[in-house]
């Protein structure tokens, strides 16, 4: 069965993430559904630990740690001099060679994520990343009743 995810717009960036999950729940022989609400709850679990000022790493993938972002060589600070921290995930070597020798040259994903960034610029306008995903969860479940 084809996993519906309907609080995110149509468009090709939901029809990978709708792809990707199937896959590999099919490969871990579970409902898509099901899938997706254990990726949320890891999703969380790495949110937590960068929180926590710790390096996750992503076998094959790269790593997501805490950044201190800087300007100019300063330390960058925000509401009442507090320096602040961004995360950051390096992509493996073995990752950027994949990516870089097998996918089609387009701008769409650096278009995609400058939108996506600038969109999202001020942190207090959009919940946390808990809330975000119990959201998810919420609609995914409310699925599965209204299937039974």
């Amino acid at each position: 069965m084809k996993t519906r995810i309907s609080f995110l717009h149509n468009g090709p960036e939901k029809d990978a993430l709708i792809r990707t999950i199937d896959d590999a729940a099919g490969a871990a022989n579970i409902t898509s559904e099901r899938f997706f609400i254990a990726l949320t709850h890891w999703l969380e679990n790495v949110a937590d630990e960068v929180c926590h000022g710790n390096v996750v790493p992503f076998p094959a993938l790269g790593k997501i740690a805490p950044w201190l972002e800087e300007r100019k060589g300063r330390v960058a600070r925000y509401n009442h001099g507090h320096p602040y921290m961004v995360p950051v995930f390096v992509p493996s070597p073995a990752f950027r060679a994949q990516v870089k020798t097998t996918a089609p040259f387009s701008r769409k994903g650096k278009r995609s994520l400058k939108t996506y960034r600038c969109n999202r610029s001020n942190p207090n306008t959009y919940s946390r990343v808990h809330s975000t995903a119990q959201q998810y969860r919420d609609s995914i479940t409310r699925q599965l009743e209204g299937a039974e």
